[in-house]
C-alpha cells in the first residue's frame, strides 16, 4: 500500500490518471458497441436482400406461374426486403397492367427502376413510402436498395423477355403442328436408298396407314407392280433432281390408289452424294388435292430453357469482387472452396474477352450504358461458359459512385438452343420450299398469306412480292365468277377436283389444277390452304 508514501498531489494526480483512463476505455466499449450495432443493421438488410432474390428467382422459376401471378407475387416480396418493411409498398408497372400492393401510392418519397427488353423500356418497377407516414431519417432510401431494385428491374426484363419468345415459340409450333398434322396432302422424305425417313400424318387419310407402319421401310414395299418402275425412276432422280409422275399405290386395305407423285433432290452433302429426296404425294383417285403447308420455322423447336438464377457482384471501383450472390458459387463452380472475394472481376472472364469488358466498363464511367453484353466465363476448373453481363453504380447519396453491381447470367443453354433452332428452321424451310407445287395459305376474303417459291416458275412473279395481295386478282376473269361462287359458299365438296385459268405477271395464261382446305379457329371458318400445280400441258392440245 505504497499510496501511504505518496503525497496528496501524487494521490490526486494518480486518480485523475486513472480517470481518464477509465473514460477512454467508456469511449472505446461504446464506439465498439456502436460499431456492432450498425454491422448487425447492415446484416440483417444483407440477409433481407438475400432472401428477396432467392423468393424472386423461385417464383420465377416456377414454370406454371403466368406473368400476372409472378408479378403479383414480386410485388408482395419486396417490401419485406427494405429498410422500413412496415410501411414500404411497392408497384409494377407494364404494358395495359398494374400489380401493386394493397396500399401504394405513387408519392415524393419514392424509387423507381425501368423495366428493359432488349434495352428498350419495357415498364417499371417502384417502390414508395406514404407521404404521411415518413420516418425521421437522413436516409429513407439506402444505396444498396437501390442496387438491389436494379437487379430486381433487370431479373424483371430477363424474364419477360424470356417469357414472350416462349410464346412466340409455342405459337408458332402449334401453327406449323396443326398444319402439318391436319392438312391431308402427304408429305414424305427418303434417304439415298429410298427407306422413308418421314411421312406426314395425312398418309392415314389418304392409303390407310399409320406413319409408323411406313417410317424406316423402302417406298417400293408399298407400291406393287410398278415397283421395279420406280426404282429405275428414283435411280433417274439424281440427275434430273426434279421429278413428276402418277402411279397406283396399293392401300392398307390392298386397294389400289392413284397417286401423284411431286419429287426432287433436295439435299446433297459436303462432298457432292446425293443424300435423298422429298415430295408431296396427291390422292388423286377421287380427284381431291389437299394442301400440305410445311413449317415454315422452328415447329419442331420444343426445347425451352429453365433460364437459372442470375448472379449479382458487387466490385468497387477499381473492379475487385467484394460480394457476389449465392448463386455465384454454382454458376463459375466454387462450391467446395467459397468464392474468393478480392479477386478482380476479370479472373472470371476468358482473356480474350478482357478488352470489351474494359471497354464497357470504361463507358459506365462515361456515362454510357451498353446493356447486356456477352463474354466467355470462366470457371474454378478453368473450363469456360458463355455469359451475359450488365453493369450499373451504386451511387452515394450525392449520386458519387462508389462500387458497382453486375447482373450475370449464364447463357450456355440459350446459345445451344438457339444454335438448334436455327438448324431446324432451316431444315424446314428448305422442306416447303424444295416442293415443286404451289403451297398457298389464304385469308377468308382470298388474301394471300403465305405463297410457295415455286409460284414464281409459274406466276413470274416472286413469292414475297405476292403476300397481301388478292389471290383471285391472278385468276382468269372468264374463270372468277365460278371460283368465286366455290370459295364463298363453301362448296369445295361439290368441285372435288377443281380446274380453271390464271393470268402470269407477263399476261399469259396458264391452266392449274388446285384443292383447298378450311381452316378453322374456335369452329369459324378463317381462310382456306391448298396445293396448287401447272396443268398447262394437258390443255395444249386444245388451245
Amino acid at each position: 500500500m505504497d499510496y501511504l508514501t505518496k503525497s496528496r498531489e501524487e494521490l490526486i494526480s494518480e486518480l485523475l490518471d486513472q480517470k481518464q483512463e477509465f473514460n477512454l476505455l467508456k469511449t472505446l466499449f461504446n464506439k465498439e458497441i456502436n460499431d456492432l450495432n450498425q454491422i448487425e443493421a447492415i446484416l440483417k438488410e444483407r440477409l433481407k436482400e438475400l432472401s428477396c432474390h432467392d423468393q424472386i428467382s423461385d417464383v420465377m422459376s416456377n414454370s406454371e406461374l403466368s406473368i400476372d401471378e409472378v408479378c403479383k407475387k414480386i410485388v408482395q416480396i419486396i417490401p419485406p426486403s427494405w429498410q422500413f418493411p412496415e410501411i414500404a409498398e411497392a408497384s409494377i408497372q407494364i404494358p395495359n397492367r398494374v400489380f401493386s400492393t394493397s396500399d401504394f401510392k405513387a408519392g415524393k418519397y419514392s424509387m423507381v427502376q425501368d423495366i428493359k427488353i432488349n434495352q428498350a423500356i419495357w415498364g417499371h418497377i417502384e417502390v414508395s413510402y406514404p407521404n404521411d407516414q415518413t420516418p425521421a431519417t437522413d436516409q429513407l432510401f439506402l444505396p444498396e436498395e437501390s442496387s438491389l431494385l436494379f437487379s430486381i428491374a433487370v431479373k424483371l426484363g430477363n424474364y419477360m423477355e424470356k417469357k414472350e419468345k416462349e410464346l412466340a415459340l409455342k405459337v408458332s409450333e402449334e401453327k406449323y403442328k396443326d398444319l402439318i398434322e391436319n392438312i391431308s396432302d402427304v408429305i414424305y422424305t427418303t434417304d439415298n436408298q429410298g427407306n422413308i425417313t418421314f411421312i406426314s400424318p395425312s398418309i392415314t387419310r389418304a392409303l390407310g396407314y399409320r406413319p409408323e407402319d411406313i417410317i424406316g421401310k423402302n417406298f417400293t414395299n408399298f407400291t406393287g407392280e410398278t415397283s421395279e418402275h420406280l426404282k429405275k425412276r428414283f435411280e433417274e432422280i439424281k440427275d434430273k433432281s426434279e421429278l413428276q409422275n402418277e402411279y397406283q399405290i396399293l392401300s392398307a386395305t390392298g386397294e389400289p390408289h392413284w397417286i401423284r407423285f411431286s419429287s426432287k433432290a433436295f439435299t446433297f452433302s459436303k462432298d457432292g452424294q446425293f443424300i435423298g429426296v422429298t415430295g408431296t404425294m396427291v390422292d388423286i383417285t377421287e380427284k381431291k388435292l389437299i394442301e400440305l403447308e410445311l413449317q415454315k420455322s422452328e415447329s419442331l423447336y420444343r426445347s425451352i430453357l429453365h433460364a437459372s438464377p442470375d448472379t449479382i457482384f458487387i466490385a468497387d471501383l477499381q473492379g475487385n469482387v467484394l460480394f457476389t450472390s449465392p448463386m455465384a458459387l454454382k454458376m463459375f463452380g466454387y462450391e467446395n472452396n467459397g468464392f474468393p472475394i478480392n479477386s478482380p472481376l476479370f479472373d472470371f472472364v476468358d482473356p480474350k474477352d478482357h478488352a470489351k469488358a474494359q471497354d464497357a466498363i470504361s463507358q459506365m464511367f462515361e456515362g454510357i450504358y451498353t446493356g447486356a453484353t456477352e463474354y466467355m466465363g470462366i470457371k474454378a476448373d478453368g473450363s469456360t461458359f458463355e455469359m451475359e453481363a450488365n453493369g450499373e453504380f451504386i451511387r452515394d447519396a450525392e449520386g458519387n459512385p462508389t462500387s458497382m453491381v453486375f447482373v450475370v447470367r449464364d447463357i450456355s443453354d440459350r446459345k445451344r438452343a438457339e444454335e438448334k433452332l436455327l438448324k431446324s428452321e432451316e431444315t424446314y424451310r428448305n422442306l416447303v420450299e424444295s416442293i415443286n407445287d404451289i403451297i398457298y395459305d389464304i385469308t377468308i376474303d382470298g388474301t394471300i398469306k403465305y405463297v410457295s417459291s415455286a409460284s414464281e416458275r409459274l406466276f413470274n412473279h416472286k413469292a414475297e412480292s405476292l403476300i397481301g395481295q388478292n389471290f383471285f386478282s391472278f385468276v382468269h376473269p372468264e374463270d372468277s365468277s365460278f371460283l368465286l361462287d366455290i370459295f364463298r359458299n363453301n362448296r369445295f365438296s361439290d368441285h372435288k377436283d377443281i380446274e380453271y385459268r390464271c393470268i402470269t405477271k407477263t399476261g399469259e395464261t396458264v391452266w392449274v389444277q388446285a384443292s383447298a382446305r378450311n381452316v378453322y379457329e374456335e369452329d369459324r371458318l378463317v381462310g382456306r390452304t391448298g396445293i396448287l400445280y401447272d396443268i398447262t400441258e394437258r390443255y395444249l392440245p386444245f388451245v
